[in-house]
C-alpha cells in the first residue's frame, strides 16, 4: 500500500499501524493514564517516521522497546522536575526571613469540616438500627 507521496511505508510504520491499538493498551496499563499512553504512542511514531528501518530485525519488538524507553525518559524527566522544584522550594524557605506557612487547614476549614461531620452523624443517628450498623461497619 502506497502513502500520499507514492512511496511504500517503512516496515516499522507498517508494524506501528498494525499494532497501534495494542501499544496504546500496553502503555495505558503501565502508566495508568490513557492520555500518557497516547503521548507515548505518538512519540513512537515521530521517532520511527524518520528512521531507516533496514537494520531492524523485529519491528514489533523494536516498537515496544522504543515505547518503553520513551516512557522511562518521561518518568525520569518528571522526577528531575520534582527534585528541582523541591530544591527551589527548600532554598526559598531557607532564605526567607518570614516563618514558613503552616500546612494546617485554616480555622474556617476546620469549623466547616466539623459542622459537616456533625450533620453526617445526626443523619446516621436517625437511621434504622440495621442500616446504621451496616453504614458504621462499612465506614
Amino acid at each position: 500500500m502506497a502513502n500520499a507521496d507514492g512511496k511504500r511505508p517503512s516496515v516499522l510504520v507498517a508494524a506501528y499501524m498494525e499494532k497501534r491499538t495494542n501499544l496504546l493498551r500496553f502503555f495505558a496499563l503501565r502508566t495508568s493514564s490513557s492520555s500518557e499512553a497516547e503521548d507515548i504512542v505518538q512519540e513512537i511514531y515521530l521517532r520511527i517516521a524518520a528512521l531507516d528501518d533496514a537494520s531492524v530485525e523485529n519491528p514489533v519488538g523494536y516498537l515496544y522497546r522504543l515505547g518503553t524507553n520513551v516512557m522511562l525518559d518521561r518518568v525520569r524527566a518528571r522526577q528531575r522536575s520534582t527534585a528541582r522544584d523541591d530544591a527551589y522550594y527548600r532554598t526559598f524557605q531557607a532564605g526567607s526571613s518570614e516563618e514558613a506557612e503552616s500546612d494546617a487547614p485554616s480555622p474556617e476549614v476546620v469549623w466547616e469540616s466539623r459542622a459537616r461531620l456533625e450533620r453526617v452523624l445526626a443523619v446516621v443517628e436517625r437511621m434504622p438500627p440495621r442500616r446504621k450498623q451496616v453504614f458504621v461497619m462499612h465506614k
